[in-house]
């Protein structure tokens, strides 16, 4: 709770935070300024997470030869809960400036995703 992930890099997944077969509860925690290939703020594959107040901004989804996708968030095989969380600023995606799901399932309530932006297949951005 209140933590804050900032200035990691991967050329990988999850440059802020990478969670695999997990149920992580992150709770007003600042994920700003982080570069992956995919979920360069957060990444979860095969976890359920629970999100709640968070704010998931700033974060480039960039590596060299990659495929970009979800600059704020990706989720592969997982289930997101998200209340109350905002995901702004993101960019550099191909495929999901704010979000992107595959074979995953992402419940929003009260959530804010504007102002990311990706380049190709958008799958979510606002």
């Amino acid at each position: 709770e209140g933590n804050s992930c900032g200035a990691g890099t991967t050329p990988g997944a999850g440059g802020g935070a990478f969670f695999w077969r997990a149920e992580p509860r992150l709770e007003a925690c600042i994920v700003r300024g982080n570069r992956a290939a995919r979920g360069a703020g957060l990444y979860f594959l095969d976890s359920t997470a629970d999100l709640e107040g968070n704010s998931l901004d700033s974060n480039e989804a960039a590596a060299p030869g990659a495929v970009l996708q979800g600059a704020g968030l990706a989720a592969l095989g997982s289930r997101v809960l998200m209340h109350g969380d905002r995901i702004a600023g993101n960019a550099g995606a191909s495929e999901g400036g704010g979000m992107y799901l595959e074979r995953a399932r992402a419940e929003l309530d009260n959530a804010r995703l504007e102002d990311n932006a990706a380049s190709a297949l958008d799958r979510i951005t606002w």
